[in-house]
């Protein structure tokens, strides 16, 4: 099931990605899923603007920040599609690992580090694929991983 929602999230952001838009608030509030099986998603706050947006009190899922490191580094820095795909990848590893004890500091500089989790082979390749500060994975290259082909 979670490879299944989480496959229509990371469409989604493919799609909003391939139009020139950023989401910059993907966190657990605005993923929805349908019948179980389907992940959508939703609910950008257009009041806001994409540098409010991700840096947002609610960009948390559990304990671990999803706010990519790179906007903490810099402040009034605009989200990219590489921070979405951060917040992605923050969700994906939630998804699996729900008591992780993450680092909620605002200030927090480093990508948030999965290395003593024990995941499935698969899943923490792609993992670190997403997490990296630099040459992060874009959506479709996430949806063309090993991950999600293996659970077509």
């Amino acid at each position: 099931e979670t490879v299944k929602v989480m496959r229509g999230v990371a469409r989604g952001l493919q799609a909003l990605h391939a139009a020139g838009v950023t989401h910059a608030s993907l966190n657990p509030n605005n993923v929805f899923v349908l019948h179980r099986h389907q992940g959508m998603v939703g609910d950008y706050d257009f009041i806001k603007t994409p540098v409010q947006r991700a840096m947002d009190s609610g960009m948390v899922a559990g304990s671990i920040s999803l706010v990519a490191p790179e906007l903490c580094q810099t402040q009034g820095t605009p989200p990219t599609p590489a921070c979405d795909m951060y917040s992605y990848g923050c969700l994906l590893f939630w998804l699996h690992a729900p008591g992780f004890n993450g680092d909620l500091d605002s200030g927090r500089r480093l990508a948030l580090d999965i290395s003593g989790v024990k995941l499935e082979a698969r899943l923490q390749a792609l993992l670190f694929k997403l997490l990296v500060c630099v040459g992060r994975l874009t959506a479709a290259e996430t949806l063309a991983d090993d991950y999600f082909l293996s659970d077509q």
